[in-house]
């Protein structure tokens, strides 16, 4: 999304530094290695990588342009945070910073799979099921996510956009991200109606509980 600071007088990649990128990005999330270390996500064992490369679709190509973030505005490719909005821990840490689990709606919602990892905003590229479907009505445009089929609907009523958060950001910011017409199909994103793993996620902060109140005795 950001370019990188070793990258910050350079809108695009030359075309060596593009062929490199791109072999580095596909050596590093490359889930079938076997090195016991998952550098992309910080586990640490191949099997926690939890599904092999049959099921990613991380692209292996650049947009056209090789520009090196997907923001154009701010020119310097970075989000406007606040100081504030930079020290705020963001959702995926708050979700698995010391959580407990009495019940279902105690996680995190990625896990109980009601909203994706690429919800935004803005809808950006996600791990797999990287479709996204377009259709407009009199007065409204839907962007339909393929991944945890999220919605968002924008009227075209000529309403005033929602203001930006002062608290976050100190001005408005603009992502390009490039799209490729496909007619392949959108599937169902059936994550919520068949989260097997939620059976076993709670029955294993059942087990640590009574593991606890066994040491506790």
């Amino acid at each position: 999304m950001e370019r990188p600071d070793a990258s910050s007088g350079n809108t695009f990649l030359t075309d060596e530094e593009a062929a490199a990128f791109r072999q580095q990005t596909i050596d590093v999330l490359d889930a079938d290695r076997r090195d016991n270390a998952d550098r992309a996500f910080g586990f640490g064992s191949d099997i926690e990588r939890a599904y092999n490369q049959f099921w990613y679709d991380y692209g292996t190509t650049l947009t056209e342009d090789k520009r090196r973030s997907l923001i154009v505005d701010p020119p310097d490719g970075k989000i406007p945070w606040t100081p504030e909005g930079r020290s705020r821990p963001g959702t995926f840490a708050r979700a698995f910073s010391g959580m407990i689990t009495p019940g279902p709606e105690d996680r995190a919602l990625s896990e109980r799979c009601i909203l994706g990892f690429n919800s935004g905003p803005p809808m950006g590229p996600s791990a797999y099921n990287n479709n996204v479907q377009l259709f407009q009505t009199p007065d409204t445009v839907v962007i339909l996510n393929e991944m945890v089929h999220n919605v968002r609907i924008i009227p075209l009523d000529g309403r005033p956009h929602l203001a930006e958060d002062p608290r976050t950001f100190t001005r408005a910011w603009t992502a390009h991200i490039p799209m490729r017409r496909s007619d392949g199909a959108l599937y169902e994103y059936a994550c919520h109606e068949g989260n097997y793993g939620m059976f076993n996620l709670l029955a294993g902060a059942r087990a640590d509980e009574r593991a606890a109140a066994e040491a506790g005795r």
